[in-house]
């Protein structure tokens, strides 16, 4: 038998029109898994904006493949009024994740989420090796803002609203920033907003280094000062990376290149992300940036306009000591749009 590893999963619904001083209804599950997966293949650390019910399905079903069974009473939401804002993290057991706050209007809303990490004594090491997930809804504005704050369990239990924690992990989802998962972030720009019938949609596609931990001993997740990712010519099969179109009718369809698994005469190596030095994922033509959306399918033959993310997805390789020496996750980039006229 297999060792018992748990994967404790909390979910936390908060009606969007409830008074500030209510106190939200929690629910939680849980599941043995081997996490370091988890870590290798969704991500180590980070947080997703999850905006449609065709979304919270995926990552339900990428969950339960990973073999985490989710106890799904976190109710009905309704997608034109509200977002699910998930954290997640690979850390110590003993971590607990909770509802802070949320305010802020219809151009930003603002949420904070509580971590309690327990104070062991000298001689007891952190029991490092548990991935969780934490979700919470929010509601819809054009950007939302998601602070993580942590506590010692030596702070006052309940926490106290006014009792402030240490700020851990920052980051706005908005037009023009996506996820930050692991430390990295993606954006995309297409060559043009605007094209005819039957053209091209070609993108740049940018791998950054988030700036979203705030601690280089963090709780929820250290400060990086650099990531190492697979090239961009030979990882995965030459298919690390993909869009998502959503169609002019409303049909959503993922273009991802065809995975080609023989090499040629180069291995995949990796390439070092900083903020100083960005990576733009190149095509097999040395100096050419820009990702055909036709060469991978896309018809653009109906007018319209057509709303595009980037997807980037690596599979890690941890160490000994649950940490990625190469990233490893799914990230989603910014949603651009493009009108064909």
């Amino acid at each position: 038998m297999k060792p018992a590893i748990t994967l404790s999963l909390l979910f936390t619904l908060v009606a969007t029109s409830a008074q500030a001083e209510e106190k939200p209804h929690a629910l939680s599950g849980a599941s043995e898994i081997g996490n370091q997966q988890l870590a290798a293949e969704i991500g180590a650390d980070g947080a997703w904006l999850v905006q449609s019910q065709s979304r919270w399905d995926v990552l339900q079903k990428q969950l339960e493949k990973l073999n985490v069974k989710i106890d799904d009473q976190i109710g009905k939401i309704d997608f034109d009024k509200e977002d699910i804002a998930c954290v997640f993290h690979y850390g110590d057991r003993a971590d607990r994740f909770f509802f802070r706050k949320q305010g802020g209007d219809n151009t930003t809303r603002t949420l904070e989420i509580g971590l309690v990490w327990v104070a062991y004594k000298d001689s007891w090491p952190r029991s490092m090796g548990v991935w969780k997930l934490f979700a919470v809804p929010v509601a819809k504005s054009a950007a939302t803002k998601l602070k993580i704050t942590s506590f010692s369990s030596m702070s006052k239990q309940p926490i106290a609203d006014k009792e402030e924690g240490d700020l851990e992990w920052e980051w706005t989802f908005s037009d023009n920033a996506g996820e930050a998962i692991g430390g990295l972030t993606a954006t995309i720009e297409p060559r043009a907003a605007n094209i005819k019938p039957g053209e091209d949609i070609q993108m740049k596609f940018t791998l950054k280094l988030a700036d979203a931990a705030k601690s280089p001993i963090g709780t929820f997740a250290a400060k990086r000062e650099a990531i190492s990712v697979w090239d961009g010519k030979y990882s995965n099969g030459y298919r690390n990376h993909a869009f998502l179109v959503q169609m002019p009718d409303g049909a959503v369809k993922e273009m991802r290149p065809q995975e080609i698994k023989t090499w040629d005469k180069n291995a995949p190596h990796p390439v070092e992300i900083k903020v100083s030095t960005p990576y733009v994922l190149p095509n097999w033509v040395e100096g050419d940036e820009l990702k055909s959306l036709k060469n991978l399918g896309l018809d653009t033959t109906a007018p319209g306009v057509y709303l595009i993310t980037g997807i980037y997805e690596e599979r890690g390789q941890p160490t000994a000591d649950g940490k990625l020496a190469i990233w490893g996750g799914i990230v989603r980039s910014n949603t651009v749009k493009v009108e064909v006229k």
